[in-house]
């Protein structure tokens, strides 16, 4: 990953002159980012992912994370391609000097004919989980740990599948049935969960 750096230096000051004396033919600043990309379903990093802003680019680690050393600064739209996952796009405002974007969650394409299923995970407490686990048959997701407690579980097969939610840390669960539709996303609001007996096998 070639590291590339732009330095515009004024020396007005030095002169006793005035910022609009300088020219203004310094380089522009530059911008350095960096973040992860993970998987909307497993938060897992995506390896190989595209990154772009502007003309700049880098490609994922195995990890997912990136640096971007020469992006320019000001509004901008950060791009993003990964195989097997929905092309991903916003606007990002950027700075001279290192910005870090964080976790930048990319949906997986889902399997033909087949939904998805999305909400949110509290405890009986009212808190939101981090890192729940969400399963349905052989397909799994976990909820963000970035303290909305979201989830979204893809590529479910359609017909009303029985789905189980479970904080590995307090041990509280729940589990119900729910409808999904292909090419569907069944939004199940706010799931509670409770240190009741344990959800029934799959």
């Amino acid at each position: 990953m070639a590291l590339r750096v732009g330095v515009a230096v004024a020396l007005c000051g030095a002169l006793g002159l005035g910022l609009a004396g300088c020219g203004g033919g310094g380089e522009a600043a530059l911008a350095l980012v960096t973040g992860q990309v993970v998987d909307d379903g497993s938060l897992q990093g995506i390896a190989n992912a595209t990154v772009r802003i502007g003309a700049a680019r880098d490609d994922t680690a195995a990890d997912g994370t990136f640096i971007i050393n020469d992006a320019p600064t000001g509004t901008q739209t950060l791009s993003i391609t990964a195989a097997g996952h929905e092309a991903y796009q916003q606007g990002v405002s950027l700075a001279g000097g290192t910005n870090t974007l964080g976790l930048l969650y990319l949906p997986p394409t889902l399997a033909a004919g087949t939904g998805a299923i999305t909400g949110t995970l509290v405890l009986s407490n009212g808190s939101r989980v981090e890192d729940g686990v969400v399963r349905s048959g052989a397909v799994s997701a976990r909820s963000r740990s970035d303290g909305t407690g979201r989830f979204t579980l893809y590529s479910v097969p359609p017909g009303t599948p029985q789905v189980t939610f479970i904080d590995p840390v307090s041990g509280e669960s729940a589990w119900r049935y729910i409808t999904v539709t292909a090419g569907g996303l069944a939004d199940v609001g706010q799931v509670r969960l409770s240190s009741g007996p344990p959800p029934p096998p799959l």
